[in-house]
């Protein structure tokens, strides 16, 4: 998808942010708000933008408790989906938010393993393209300093042995479709050379390691539960490992 973008207006001032309602995303969305001063643009599928904000409002409250009342009116939710073309918006809001975005940080994502691989790539490796065009709208527009993709570690996928940023593919299998599908996201960052793109590589996602508060008990915490009902007695793992 290609975002017409008209006559450059300056840099954007704000951060763009999709998946702020996820597990790993509403994280991110709060050290913005907690450690920098911009506002942020959040993207959220909703039936319209006052559905989304009340997403966000929600997803804030239960993430930050009293201390989201000290973050009123910093974040613009917009009701849009990255998995369709031109994020599902008409063309002149896109031109908006272009505009207004300094930075983009895409972390919407599927996370699912056990999704066919059409579904996986619908929205890891279509919502990526689409967020791409968008960074390229964005800084044709005269604004994007940096484009975050939120990955994964394990795009190696089978691969064995050392394996480099540098290599990102190599002619791997994968153990799912959602490591197959975010290497081929990677593969379309890649080819998108114009971007000043930074990629983060989160392994297992747990929850606050001071409180514990989480968002979801997923992936590590069914093994966790296990042990602690006492339904397993040992702990899988290579012995050599540091």
């Amino acid at each position: 998808m290609t975002f017409a973008t008209g006559q450059a207006t300056g840099p954007g001032e704000e951060v763009l942010l999709t998946g702020a309602t996820g597990f790993l995303g509403v994280e991110v969305l709060a050290r913005y708000l907690e450690q920098d001063t911009r506002n942020v643009i959040a993207l959220v599928r909703a039936a319209d933008d006052s559905a989304a904000q009340q997403r966000i409002d929600d997803t804030l409250a239960g993430a930050l408790g009293e201390a989201a009342g000290d973050y009123a009116g910093r974040v613009q939710a917009v009701a849009a989906d990255v998995a369709r073309p031109g994020l599902g918006l008409p063309p002149a809001r896109v031109r908006e938010l272009a505009e207004r975005s300094g930075t983009v940080v895409h972390c919407a994502a599927s996370v699912s393993f056990a999704l066919p691989l059409s579904c996986a790539r619908e929205v890891n490796v279509g919502g990526t393209s689409e967020m791409i065009a968008f960074a390229e709208a964005a800084m044709e527009r005269g604004g994007l300093d940096r484009y975050v993709q939120i990955s994964t570690a394990f795009v190696a996928g089978t691969h064995a042995g050392r394996f480099s940023e540098r290599d990102l593919y190599l002619g791997q299998d994968f153990r799912n479709p959602y490591e197959q599908s975010k290497c081929e996201a990677e593969l379309l960052i890649r080819a998108a050379q114009r971007l000043p793109v930074t990629v983060l590589r989160p392994s297992i996602v747990v929850g606050d390691r001071r409180t514990g508060w989480t968002a979801a008990f997923n992936v590590i915490y069914w093994p966790l539960r296990a042990f602690a009902k006492g339904l397993l007695g040992t702990v899988p793992a290579v012995p050599s490992a540091g």
